[in-house]
């Protein structure tokens, strides 16, 4: 599921989905939704009482209270933050208030979001079509067969891939691990890696870089001025979508190869001046060639 919203969203970033009356709104709920998938697919592996799941819900705990975070709100708002999470510190408390986030809150949330994302859909449509003013594009039947086809698919390939690679837990919280060390899923495993890295730590520039580059895709819209959709008439818009996409699978490669391994500050700066160099050049050089293709076959 996770895979299927990277796709998605990536899908709606390179086409320009989001422009237009009522597409803006669309895509805030979109990255919304987005965040609640991973904050509940975290909530869920920290269920499972392995090394890994604790030591998420310790990092969650550590987050709250030393990040950038923690130290610019308030105290009792971080203490009821991390009260909502772990409860008094028992196991029972522990697991009762993770089991009713994931289960009961986030769930609710997202299908409550999901209903108003697909009814801004019959308003809008297809990002390829402009319907007419008050018509609407109803979700049922078509629309819904569709996403019950596909989620039917999914469920299929998945059933497929873990009998053909089944994967195995963790070590159980509590036993002797020497030795190891843990390494998140792979949708956690970039911002993972991003906290090991030199001068990018939880408590230095993590955490704000992260938050930086969600506020920047929530406020895609506003901020793409752009005149044209296409892919390379956007080509800061391309571009930056680009490096989110090297940097994503560099640093989950990078998070399971070298884990808790941090770098010097000029490997780190190297590696990001490297992906921004490619990212960029590529767009210009493929919009320089369709320019000078377009101008040969005027000639």
């Amino acid at each position: 599921m996770i895979g299927l919203v990277y796709f998605h969203m990536m899908r709606q970033w390179f086409v320009g989905s989001y422009r237009g009356k009522w597409r803006w709104l669309q895509w805030i709920l979109g990255v919304v939704l987005f965040l609640l998938t991973i904050f509940t697919a975290i909530l869920g592996y920290m269920l499972a009482n392995t090394a890994i799941a604790m030591a998420a819900v310790h990092i969650g705990i550590l987050f709250m209270q030393r990040s950038v975070l923690g130290r610019i709100l308030p105290g009792a708002l971080i203490n009821w933050l991390e009260a909502i999470l772990v409860g008094n510190y028992t196991t029972p408390a522990l697991f009762s208030h993770l089991l009713a986030l994931h289960v009961a809150v986030f769930s609710t949330l997202m299908l409550a979001i999901f209903a108003i994302h697909f009814m801004l859909f019959e308003r809008s449509g297809l990002a390829s079509e402009k319907p007419k003013k008050g018509e609407m594009i109803p979700w049922f039947p078509t629309n819904l067969l569709y996403a019950v086809f596909s989620g039917i698919v999914m469920v299929g390939v998945i059933l497929i891939i873990s009998a053909a690679f089944p994967q195995q837990l963790t070590l159980a919280y509590g036993s002797l691990a020497y030795g190891t060390f843990p390494v998140p899923d792979w949708y956690i495993t970039p911002v993972y890696k991003l906290m090991d890295v030199a001068g990018y730590g939880l408590s230095t520039g993590g955490v704000p870089l992260i938050i930086g580059m969600l506020v920047f895709i929530l406020l895609l819209p506003f901020i793409d001025r752009y005149h044209n959709k296409g892919v390379l008439e956007r080509p800061w818009i391309t571009a930056f979508g680009i490096f989110m996409l090297i940097g994503l699978a560099v640093m989950t490669v990078w998070g399971y190869s070298q884990p808790g391994l941090t770098q010097t500050r000029l490997m780190t700066m190297y590696l990001w001046w490297s992906i921004t160099f490619i990212s960029f050049i590529t767009v210009y050089a493929m919009r320089f060639a369709k320019r000078d293709g377009e101008l040969s076959e005027n000639n």
